[in-house]
């Protein structure tokens, strides 16, 4: 993940931050992965406070998405993380520029959908049914995060910031067809 946009704050202040960035999901051979997804967006906010001049404490949330077309199928996942993360910070020059590096744990919301079309025949002849099967579930990942940020003014910075992120949250499975729905209470784990 790529983010920018984000708050400067000086020793003992709290800050805000916007980000905005890519998602590349999880793409090894796997039965619960998310191979075939493509690069998806991602949107969120943080909010932190700095407790020295190299510690600083960050929580956030966001929202990263993906999706997977197929001929007659297409699948949507979507992730909510809400996370807390301590991160190292290393001035560089004349402060205007600094890095960063941290670690963090994050309680991650999870929504996955499939919806296909499928053809059949019957008395009226050829039809078209639509069908989907919807997952949503939860789990607890952590994270790793590395960047800097670029001090614009005494209140603003601009960021560049790179994240990965392992949670394998379990879904509940809901499948809905033409004439009702079906509730199973299937679970499946998924590799994010």
């Amino acid at each position: 993940m790529v983010t920018a946009a984000n708050a400067y704050a000086q020793e003992g202040s709290y800050f805000i931050g916007v980000k905005a960035g890519l998602f590349s999901p999880n793409s090894e051979v796997s039965e619960n992965s998310l191979l075939g997804y493509g690069t998806g967006l991602n949107i969120g906010a943080a909010f932190g406070y700095k407790v020295v001049p190299n510690l600083m404490i960050e929580a956030g949330v966001s929202r990263y998405s993906s999706e997977r077309k197929g001929k007659n199928e297409t699948s949507t996942f979507s992730v909510i993380p809400i996370t807390l993360t301590p991160k190292v910070i290393v001035p560089l020059g004349d402060g205007k520029v600094e890095v960063f590096g941290g670690l963090g744990l994050g309680y991650y919301l999870a929504s996955a959908k499939l919806e296909w079309e499928e053809k059949e025949s019957g008395e009226k002849g050829e039809e078209t049914k639509k069908e989907s099967v919807s997952m949503d579930g939860s789990g607890i990942g952590f994270h790793f995060v590395g960047g800097g940020d670029f001090q614009v003014s005494k209140n603003i910075a601009l960021g560049l910031e790179l994240k990965w992120f392992s949670v394998k949250p379990e879904l509940e499975r809901e499948e809905k067809k033409e004439g009702g729905t079906t509730i199973e209470k299937v679970k499946q784990t998924m590799e994010v």
